[in-house]
């Protein structure tokens, strides 16, 4: 059984990571804000089936898709 994630900790460690990485790949703050948006809900649907230690390059994987 997975541990469960601390909601509030993976926002707090890793909005502005994500969010930095949509703006450098769409160059626009609005879809930017919109992809982060949509990443950490799907983050809220899918944390049952996530490990700990790969949080970020998931995070980072669901934003560039």
């Amino acid at each position: 059984m997975a541990k469960a994630i601390d909601m509030d900790l993976i926002v707090d460690q890793y909005y502005i990571d994500v969010y930095k990485f949509c703006c450098a790949k769409c160059k626009d703050a609005e879809a930017a804000q919109d992809i982060t948006q949509e990443t950490f809900l799907l983050l809220t649907e899918k944390q049952d089936q996530l490990i700990d230690n790969n949080i970020r390059a998931w995070l980072l994987s669901v934003a560039n898709n």
